[in-house]
């Protein structure tokens, strides 16, 4: 887990490929196709480094490999802006116009909302610019990380 994200490997219909959920059903999506990644990609022993997700993949062509997905680049959108079109759930995708943020994402919080974000999971972000009149709460024992530029 990473950023409270679950990296697992399932079946579509279409192989074995790599997901990611953060525990809700809007927010468990497979992630992009491997770049040179064949039809049938078996990926497997996930492990996390840093920022990177370190796995196996046994390929149909070349046999197995260890493969590295950078999850700053993959898998956070830059910016992410709160909704609250759900619920006030932070882990929630259909809250923000982008999906969850996470350690690379600029997060907005703008005013005029019917429900703002409390965010329930231990999180890290690049930046929060919260409009006057919006509030983030974040619950106890729980800590947001704001990593700066």
């Amino acid at each position: 887990m990473v950023d409270s994200i679950l990296y697992f490997q399932a079946n579509n219909g279409s192989g074995l490929k790599v997901w990611k959920s953060n525990g809700t059903e809007s927010g468990t999506v497979q992630i992009e196709d491997m770049p040179g990644a064949q039809p049938y990609f078996f990926p497997g022993n996930f492990t996390v480094a840093g920022n990177a997700l370190f796995f196996y993949a046994t390929e149909t062509l070349t046999g197995l490999e260890l493969w590295k997905l950078n999850l700053l680049n993959s898998n956070c959108p830059p910016t992410s802006t709160w909704t609250g079109n759900t619920s006030t759930a932070w882990e929630e995708a259909a809250n923000w116009t982008n999906g969850v943020p996470c350690v690379s994402t600029a997060v907005v919080v703008p005013a005029g909302r019917m429900r703002y974000p409390v965010v329930n999971n231990n999180t890290a972000v690049k930046t929060v610019t919260a409009a006057p009149g919006s509030t983030v709460n974040v619950s106890p024992g729980i800590n947001i990380t704001i990593n700066g530029n």
